[in-house]
């Protein structure tokens, strides 16, 4: 697939777009452990994965990688 199309580079757009969430629901799986309820980690946690999954996956999808 070229590498410089418009649908490539939306994929990787959106690719990064995921890890930024992802990113920001990690923080906020930590400030979960730290904070009062600690058994409540995995959901802050799952929710991460799932959205960086989906992420990789949408650029797997446009961009070819």
């Amino acid at each position: 697939m070229a590498e410089n199309g418009v649908v490539y580079r939306l994929g990787w757009v959106l690719y990064w777009t995921f890890c930024i969430i992802a990113g920001l629901s990690v923080l906020a799986a930590l400030a979960t452990l730290f904070g009062q309820k600690p058994q409540t980690v995995w959901l802050p946690g799952t929710f991460a994965a799932a959205v960086w999954l989906m992420g990789r996956a949408i650029r797997y999808i446009l961009a070819g990688d």
